[in-house]
């Protein structure tokens, strides 16, 4: 596992993780790419999901904490899938989401809030944690 280490001073300098964040994503991987945000409440999560979505010409992102996901289209067909799993509490409620629907498409970018409330057999490809740091945010991507 290799782990990169970002200070983001604030929301605006948020794109610039982003960027390095799309750098790792695999154009030709042959199925959908899962990315897992870990971190509190507040700690900026959606924040980097709207960076990422930017960078592929989405505009439009917001939390998804209650409809749990959302779905956007980028450039050159990219489909980012923005899933929010905070207020499921139960791995059934988890898996009435139809999750393999998104993870078995190889034009996705799928990013994960609270991913530690899947059900084995869903794997992530990197992790990512944002932690709160003053004012900043210290954002840990891990592969």
């Amino acid at each position: 596992m290799t782990s990169k280490t970002w200070v983001v001073p604030s929301a605006d300098h948020m794109a610039e993780c982003a960027a390095h964040l799309m750098l790792a994503w695999p154009t030709q991987l042959g199925r959908a790419w899962i990315l897992g945000l870990i971190g509190p409440l507040g700690a900026g999560k959606t924040t980097l999901v709207k960076a990422i979505g930017a960078s592929i010409g989405i505009t439009d992102i917001t939390s998804p904490t209650f409809d749990l996901i959302h779905t956007h289209w980028g450039l050159d067909g990219i489909r980012l899938v923005h899933i929010d799993l905070y207020r499921l509490t139960s791995e059934a409620a988890v898996l009435g989401l139809d999750l393999d629907y998104y993870w078995d498409d190889p034009n996705s970018l799928i990013v994960v809030e609270w991913p530690d409330r899947l059900p084995n057999g869903y794997n992530l490809d990197h992790t990512c944690n944002v932690a709160m740091q003053g004012s900043g945010r210290l954002v840990t991507f891990t592969s």
